[in-house]
C-alpha cells in the first residue's frame, strides 16, 4: 500500500493490521481515528469487501476506492463517518452503490465535491458539515438531516416524505444567506410527518416575498422547534408567522445566532408598518416550555420575555440561561434560572425558582 508523504511507515503498517484484525475477528465497529501527530494515511476501501464492519469512521486519509466498487456491494457497512477526506462527485456516488445498506452517512469537512448528489433508497440519516456549491438529495426512506454551516449556492430535495427530524445552519453572510435559506427550508414542503426542526429565523423574510409557502401549508406533527434567532421586532414578527404554521408545538428552544457579517438595514424587507406598530401575538395553544438561551437582559429580550409571561395557554415552565460572552471561542453562561406556571382556581401567575438544570 503506498503512503505518500507518510513516516514512519511502521504506522501505516499498524493500521493495516488493525483493520486486517478487525476483519479477520468478525469485529463490528471500524472506528479509525485521526492520529496525534496529523500524518494523512492511505485506506484501500477493498480491504473491506469480506469483513463484517458495520460502522466506518475515517479520518483525515487518502481514500482509495476500486475502480469497481459501485459492482461489489459491500453489504455489511450501515453507517460512514467521513472526515475530512478529499472526495469527488464520483466517489461520493460510488460509495453509495457500493454500499447498498448503508443507512447513515455523515459528510464532514470534506473537500472535492461540486454537484453533491445524495440517491438513495435505503439511506435514513444524513449529516453534512461545511458543504457547498450544489446539492441534490433523493431518499424516499430518510429520517434525519443536518446540514450544518453549509453554504450551498442551490439545493434540491426530492422523495423525502419520511423525513421526521430537520436541522439546517447555514453560514451568516446576509446578502446571501437567505437565497440559500430559502431554498434549503423548501424540504418542508414535501416532510408532512416532521416533528422536529431547528433552523436560523429568517421567517420574516417570507412576509413579502413573492415565492413563499402555500397558504394552506402547515406542520401538524411538529412539536419541537429550535429558532436560532434574535429579539427585534423582525425577529418576533418572524417567530409569530413561524408558530402560526405549527399549531401542535410543545417545545421551543431559542438559541443564539452567530452572525459572520452584521445585518444591513437596507437587506431588511420593508414590512408593513401596521406588522411592526402593533403588538405581536403568538398563536402556541399547545406549547408547554420554552427555553431562551444566550439571554442578555438587553431591551429586546425583556421584551420578549414580558410577552412569554403574559402567555396564558398551556406553556407550564420558562428556562432562562443567562449569557456571560465568549471565553477562548466558548460561549459561557450562568446556571439556568426556571419560571413555572402555578395554576390555580383564580387564575394563573408566573413564579420564578433558583437557578437549576432543565
Amino acid at each position: 500500500m503506498s503512503t505518500p508523504g507518510f513516516d514512519p511507515p511502521s504506522l501505516t503498517s499498524a493500521r493495516e493490521l488493525y483493520f486486517d484484525f478487525f476483519i479477520n475477528q468478525n469485529f463490528h465497529n471500524a472506528d479509525e481515528a485521526e492520529t496525534e501527530d496529523h500524518h494523512m494515511y492511505d485506506f484501500p476501501f477493498s480491504v473491506l469487501r469480506n469483513g463484517c464492519v458495520e460502522i466506518l469512521s475515517l479520518t483525515r486519509c487518502y481514500l482509495n476506492l476500486p475502480a469497481n466498487l459501485s459492482t461489489m456491494r459491500f453489504r455489511s457497512i450501515a453507517s460512514m463517518v467521513l472526515d475530512d477526506i478529499y472526495l469527488t462527485d464520483q466517489m461520493v456516488e460510488d460509495l453509495l452503490l457500493g454500499c447498498p445498506n448503508l443507512e447513515a452517512f455523515e459528510i464532514l469537512g470534506c473537500r472535492g465535491p461540486i454537484h453533491l448528489k445524495i440517491c438513495s433508497k435505503r439511506l435514513k440519516r444524513l449529516r453534512i458539515v461545511l458543504g457547498d456549491r450544489h446539492f441534490w438529495l433523493i431518499a424516499p426512506n430518510i429520517c434525519s438531516i443536518n446540514l450544518d454551516l453549509c453554504a450551498f449556492e442551490e439545493s434540491t430535495f426530492k422523495n423525502v416524505s419520511s423525513l421526521v427530524e430537520f436541522r439546517a445552519d447555514l453560514v451568516h453572510r446576509f446578502h446571501q444567506s437567505y437565497h440559500q435559506w430559502s431554498k434549503v427550508v423548501r424540504v418542508l414542503e414535501q416532510a408532512p410527518n416532521l416533528r422536529i426542526l431547528n433552523v436560523q429565523n429568517w421567517w420574516f423574510k417570507f412576509l413579502t416575498s413573492k415565492d413563499t409557502f402555500p397558504k394552506s401549508f402547515m406542520l401538524h406533527n411538529l412539536t419541537v422547534l429550535v429558532l436560532r434567532t434574535g429579539f427585534t421586532q423582525y425577529d418576533l414578527v418572524g417567530m409569530a408567522a413561524r408558530l402560526k404554521l405549527c399549531p401542535n408545538l410543545k417545545t421551543l428552544f431559542l438559541e443564539f445566532l452567530f452572525k459572520v457579517e452584521k445585518d444591513q438595514c437596507l437587506m431588511f424587507p420593508c414590512l408593513p408598518e401596521e406588522l411592526l406598530d402593533k403588538p405581536v401575538e403568538f398563536n402556541m395553544p399547545c406549547l408547554k416550555q420554552v427555553t431562551m438561551e444566550a439571554y442578555t437582559g438587553s431591551k429586546d429580550d425583556d421584551k420578549f420575555m414580558k410577552i412569554l409571561m403574559r402567555h396564558e395557554g398551556a406553556l407550564e415552565k420558562i428556562v432562562v440561561v443567562p449569557f456571560q460572552g465568549f471565553e477562548n471561542g466558548e460561549k459561557k453562561s450562568l446556571p439556568p434560572v426556571v419560571y413555572r406556571r402555578r395554576v390555580s382556581q383564580v387564575g394563573s401567575t408566573v413564579s420564578s425558582a433558583a437557578p437549576n438544570g432543565i
